[in-house]
């Protein structure tokens, strides 16, 4: 068994930061950024690199969708964005998540993840 903690996503230091999304997640305003606020806050900590790769790879949230960006020299060495589908709500999509960041975790050798 784990303890789930709350970290600041903008912060934490390790080599794969994955971030699960629903389609909803992804909606921008009218000045092409996230409205969802975790995503907005990652998102102008890594300079708009989020929105500009979700926009230029179709990345749009559906469940098992997932794109892995390389970060040098802020904590983080990668950060990924996961699809969830249109609802977090369901076992499978957590499954889903699990299964994928386990993946790329394991395709990039990262010893330290966080979901």
């Amino acid at each position: 068994m784990f303890a789930a903690k709350e970290i600041d996503v903008a912060e934490w230091k390790g080599d794969l930061l994955a971030v699960g999304v629903t389609e909803k997640d992804l909606a921008k305003d009218e000045n092409s950024k996230f409205q969802n606020s975790v995503l907005k806050k990652l998102d102008s900590h890594l300079g708009g690199l989020l929105a500009e790769v979700s926009s230029e790879e179709d990345f749009t949230g559906k469940s098992g969708q997932s794109t892995v960006v390389r970060l040098p020299g802020l904590g983080s060495k990668r950060v990924g964005l996961f699809g969830l589908g249109q609802s977090a709500s369901s076992t499978e999509a957590f499954q889903g998540l699990g299964k994928a960041a386990a993946a790329a975790a394991k395709a990039v050798q990262a010893g330290d993840i966080a979901i």
